[in-house]
């Protein structure tokens, strides 16, 4: 979403691609190291002033809960080195910073961000300077007034390249903006929805890697699915499909809406004037669905993690969806970048592109977030010093262009995962795709569950559902734009 590939090679910093520098400055073919200490970066920077501030601190409210231990904020904060990439970046980002400007770094974690900045800003005690905690809970804080502007911050140059230029437009409601991501935070990468798919099985089918259709625009929905069509078989030869078997598709009920925004659809859409409305293209979305459910609910063809729920598994996408395509029984798997953390072990080569787009003349991809699972920076109201504030998180989103950005290429493109310019390339586009949706991330008139309600039966109904809960999507959207971002005082 706002990772500059093309400026990171130009710098010199290797991604693990098959050929390098070496030493005395020649081409390598062998050279497939990667490394952020190994070579001297350089990249524009802000214009910013070397203000000296004292030694004061800084601190950063950051997500404090998760159900597995990467979700947990590991993008702002770390004492020392310790050999670990991402930690080793964030440190040397913050030393940078720190010894330029004479401040020092802090975080805070709390499971509940929303009743931390409330209880902050009601004692006025300027406990956090800036927020750095999920997207949905920033909506809630932005909606009772808790969260500052970004564009009237001072030194904060939300048009430079370190800030997500599409996070910015997406997120600009009555021309205000309280939450954005960059390239000082990384979480938001992880929970960027992706496909996976398993090259040796690939092979195996005599298919073509994706990788061309994606580049020249061809890689499409009903392209997607008559590959999936391929990969179901069953196994043990019982008769039977289930979790022991392979299939062309391992997916869940999160992965519905995604596909949707893939194809270009959104429930809220900006007119030609930059409003934000609530003006879907019904017929296109419900057509979609058509497809995406007839697939979904094919049983021999699709692994479906909610299937599965009630057979005594405590987490089903650890232990059904991923299990099952690390061990090389799904042709593709639709989920978070994150799950490629989880999938080191791996035997089976796999590789990454986006979700698919609806047809050809469709002019670009479209990447869907989880809300639930990413970060983004905000400022809160009871911040006490916005200039250097502001000062300092341009100088961190700057700083990590060079450090953390690609400290986050070599752990994601590390491991099983290709180790070739396609999985760089593909990255780059699926991470410069993001797009939000208004009623989606505030789930208006409970819209979010209509689009997987037939995911498993096969019965598509989300025409009158969406009919039936128009009227509250509408209310609630209205009631949202006259009071989003006014103040709570």
């Amino acid at each position: 979403m706002k990772k500059y590939i093309c400026l990171l090679l130009v710098l010199g910093i290797s991604l693990s691609v098959g050929c390098g520098s070496s030493k005395d400055g020649e081409p390598s073919q062998t050279d497939t190291s990667v490394g952020t200490d190994s070579v001297e970066t350089t990249a524009p920077g802000p214009d910013l002033p070397d203000h000296d501030w004292g030694g004061e601190n800084i601190n950063f409210l950051v997500r404090g809960e998760s159900a597995e231990p990467t979700n947990f904020s590991h993008e702002i904060y770390a004492s020392e080195e310790n050999g670990d990439v991402i930690n080793d970046a964030v440190y040397r980002r913050n030393r940078a910073v720190q010894d330029r400007f004479n401040v020092v770094i802090t975080e805070t974690a709390q499971d509940d961000s929303v009743d931390a900045v409330r209880n902050s800003t009601l004692a006025d005690d300027d406990a956090f300077d800036v927020v750095m905690v999920r997207p949905n809970r920033m909506v809630t804080l932005a909606t009772e007034g808790l969260l500052c502007d970004l564009f009237e911050i001072p030194y904060l140059d939300l048009s430079a390249q370190w800030w997500d230029a599409k996070t910015v437009e997406n997120l600009t409601i009555n021309d205000r903006l309280y939450f954005v991501t960059g390239d000082i935070n990384i979480m938001d990468n992880n929970a960027t929805w992706a496909m996976m798919f398993n090259k040796k099985l690939f092979d195996d089918y005599n298919l073509k890697y994706p990788y061309e259709d994606v580049r020249n625009g061809s890689w499409t929905l009903d392209k997607f699915i008559s590959l999936a069509m391929v990969g179901g078989d069953d196994l043990n030869g019982d008769g039977e499909m289930d979790e022991f078997d392979q299939y062309g598709l391992i997916t869940a009920n999160e992965n519905i809406y995604p596909l949707i925004v893939a194809s270009g659809e959104r429930i809220a859409v900006r007119d030609k004037s930059g409003n934000i409305t609530i003006d879907p293209d019904l017929e296109k979305i419900h057509g979609t669905l058509d497809k995406i459910i007839a697939l979904t609910s094919d049983k021999s063809v699709t692994l479906y993690a909610e299937a599965y729920q009630s057979k005594g598994y405590s987490n089903v996408w650890s232990q059904v969806m991923r299990a099952s395509f690390r061990e090389g029984r799904g042709l593709m798997y639709i989920s978070g970048i994150l799950s490629t953390t989880y999938l080191r072990d791996m035997e089976d080569e796999f590789g990454i592109i986006p979700l698919p787009k609806y047809d050809e003349a469709q002019s670009e991809y479209y990447t869907w977030m989880n809300l639930n699972n990413s970060s983004s920076l905000a400022i809160p109201i009871s911040n006490h010093n916005l200039e250097m504030t502001g000062m300092i998180c341009e100088a961190l989103a700057a700083e990590s262009m060079t450090t953390l950005t690609p400290a986050y290429y070599e752990t994601t493109l590390s491991g099983k995962v290709a180790r070739d310019e396609d999985s760089i390339a593909m990255l780059d586009i699926i991470l410069n795709s993001g797009v939000f949706d208004f009623a989606n991330m505030f789930n208006l008139g409970k819209v979010n569950k209509i689009f997987y309600k037939g995911a498993q039966t096969g019965e598509n109904t989300f025409m009158s559902d969406f009919d039936s809960i128009r009227p509250a999507i509408q209310e609630e959207f209205e009631q949202l734009m006259a009071k989003y971002g006014k103040s709570a005082g």
